[in-house]
Parts: C-alpha cells; sequence; structure tokens
C-alpha cells in the first residue's frame, strides 16, 4: 500500500501534495504559506479521496488535515500540517549559523 502511495504522490510532479477538506481552518493556511513562496502543490479532497486519504492515515498514522508531503525529491517526504510546514520552510531558509559571531545574529 504504501508503495501505491509513494507512486501516486511522486507522479504528480508538484513541490508538494496536501491533503486537505473544505471545512479545514488550517488547509488554507497551508496552501497561502506554499503560494507566497511560489511552491507547486497538488491538493486531494479527502471527501472525494477515501481510499487514497485511507493509505496516508495507514502509512503516517496522521488522521488530521492538512496532511502535507514534500515531493521535491526521489521520495516523497511526509511533513505533517501546517505549522509543521511552516517549521518546514524555516529551517529551509534560515540555516543554523556557526561559529562565535553566531550567538549575536540571533533574533
Amino acid at each position: 500500500m504504501e508503495e501505491q502511495l509513494a507512486k501516486k504522490l511522486l507522479h504528480e510532479n508538484v513541490e508538494f501534495v496536501l491533503f486537505t477538506t473544505r471545512t479545514c481552518p488550517f488547509c488554507p493556511k497551508a496552501k497561502a504559506i506554499l503560494h507566497q513562496n511560489s511552491f507547486s502543490w497538488k491538493e486531494f479532497n479527502v471527501a472525494k479521496t477515501r481510499s487514497l486519504y485511507s493509505m496516508v492515515v495507514a502509512s503516517t498514522g496522521h488522521k488530521t488535515v492538512p496532511a502535507i508531503y514534500d515531493t521535491r525529491t526521489e521520495e516523497a517526504v511526509f511533513i505533517g500540517g501546517s505549522d509543521d510546514l511552516v517549521e518546514l520552510l524555516k529551517s529551509e531558509s534560515n540555516p543554523p549559523s556557526k561559529g562565535f559571531f553566531s550567538f549575536f545574529k540571533r533574533k
């Protein structure tokens, strides 16, 4: 089942794949963050793709939406929800500083 999900995720040819619902308050936040950062993404409404979402739950144990995958590498990587997406993008844009003067650069 996981292999089937991985093929589906990587077949989409986008940078992120989101599993969402229309009523989720965090789903628009995740989509807005991706849009603001000029990432490509594909959305699956879980009300319409229940079998695919069942694979997500079975694979990750994540039962809420959005369920977000990073598909920028050869293997799709499960990120989590919208807060996890924010943390991922922050970590990518602010790599940890090294050296003596890094202490003075903290915000």
